[in-house]
């Protein structure tokens, strides 16, 4: 589908072991729907932080499951499915999967990509299996 034509890198993060080490698992998913209003936004704000996306994922022929944040936090290993939690994930325009973790990856991937979006919504719909998952 024409509408579909962009790739997005899924990072989920998860807190491993007692030491509470950090961990972000990234995710490629090719073929979604990405709506940046940047322009739009700083336009009516004023605030250049006005940026926002909105994230259109159909569920059918995923590479990885998606699963609900709760079941996805119980997996013995975590890089077999993705989870889409508000305000702890977020998604990177393009394959930026190669990047290395950092001390605090969030504020890095921001300082070193465009399109980089904190999850602040997720909605699941079922007639038309897909997910629209908003950013800032």
């Amino acid at each position: 589908m024409l509408l579909y034509n962009k790739t997005v890198t899924i990072f989920n993060h998860a807190t491993e072991d007692l030491m509470e080490d950090e961990t972000w698992y990234p995710t490629v998913l090719h073929n979604v729907r990405l709506i940046e209003t940047k322009g739009l936004n700083v336009s009516k704000s004023g605030s250049a932080d006005a940026d926002s996306a909105k994230l259109h994922i159909k569920l059918e022929g995923l590479k990885k499951p998606f699963m609900e944040p709760v079941a996805w936090s119980q997996l013995d290993d975590k890089s077999e499915a993705f989870t889409l939690c508000q305000e702890k994930d977020f998604f990177v325009v393009g394959d930026a999967s190669y990047e290395e973790v950092t001390g605090d990856f969030f504020n890095h991937m921001k300082a070193n990509f465009d399109g980089v979006y904190q999850i602040t919504s997720v909605d699941k719909f079922e007639l038309i299996p897909h997910l629209e998952v908003g950013g800032r």
